[in-house]
């Protein structure tokens, strides 16, 4: 059934969550999202959250191993899981803020790199549902979105 096989997905999605590529992540949100109900969702999203905030916190620690940082974690991928969390309003304490720095780091122009118009739409408005959208991280996506 349909149910059995989004709870096999969600298993193999939360095992895999620690070693899983990053750019793989945002496809396998959004496939759970569409078959698993949200509340069910949350100790995925803890995992994958927690996973991007380790891979964020590699880059930052040794930039000159990862010049393009996009490549590590682009604006498209950021703007597909933020859409995930905020659709089942799972807030993480340590994942809005690696994400509000990692689109603020300088240099790294995450939002200068995306290709998807609808990204921007789908940050700013995930940034907002989940109640981070202010201060320079808003004036950045309203700017760029202009």
């Amino acid at each position: 059934s349909a149910s059995r096989r989004g709870v096999a997905l969600r298993g193999e999605v939360f095992r895999r969550a620690q070693d899983m590529p990053l750019a793989e992540m945002p496809r396998a949100l959004a496939a759970l999202l569409q078959i698993v109900p949200m509340d069910e969702l949350k100790p995925v999203l803890r995992r994958c959250g927690g996973r991007i905030v380790q891979r964020m916190e590699e880059v930052l620690r040794f930039p000159a191993l990862h010049p393009s940082r996009h490549e590590v974690l682009s604006g498209d991928a950021l703007g597909e899981v933020l859409y995930v969390f905020a659709a089942c309003e799972y807030q993480d304490e340590e994942f809005l803020p690696a994400c509000r720095g990692w689109i603020l780091l300088p240099g790294a122009d995450i939002l200068g790199n995306i290709r998807r118009g609808i990204t921007l739409v789908h940050l700013l408005h995930s940034f907002a549902v989940l109640h981070t959208a202010r201060g320079e991280l808003l004036h950045v996506l309203v700017a760029e979105l202009e």
